[in-house]
């Protein structure tokens, strides 16, 4: 990854519009937390939305893959679920529950409270 970021890949290259995903939402499926963090140390936008067709964020690859680990740290670093990104945060739960990743599931449902209009903050510390 690195010899590509010196030849002057981006960081942030936006994903082809047809099953397309930036360099985060392909470490976000797949699992690989020292990936995720470099990039983000390096400005990956953890808020990327995915291709036009078939896309995912990178909270939603995780969730939808079971990467624990994963939404664990793309929360702490700044994986928006309220406003106008808490449909982000819906869609993780939802694909989280069809993979029937069920600690995936729960850690979103808790990760913020549910109102009645669900808006409210994060509780989630890291």
């Amino acid at each position: 990854m690195n010899l590509l970021l010196e030849a002057g890949a981006k960081v942030d290259e936006p994903p082809y519009h047809i099953y397309g995903a930036t360099a985060l939402q392909l470490a976000a499926i797949k699992g690989y937390l020292g990936i995720a963090r470099h990039l983000t140390d390096l400005g990956a936008d953890i808020n990327a939305r995915g291709a036009e067709i078939h896309g995912r964020t990178a909270l939603e690859s995780a969730a939808e893959h079971g990467r624990l680990e994963m939404v664990q740290l793309l929360l702490c670093r700044g994986a928006e679920t309220t406003g106008a990104w808490r449909h982000q945060h819906i869609r993780s739960i939802a694909f989280a529950k069809i993979g029937e990743n069920l600690v995936v599931e729960s850690l979103l449902r808790d990760y913020r409270e549910w109102t009645k209009t669900k808006t409210c903050g994060a509780r989630a510390t890291c």
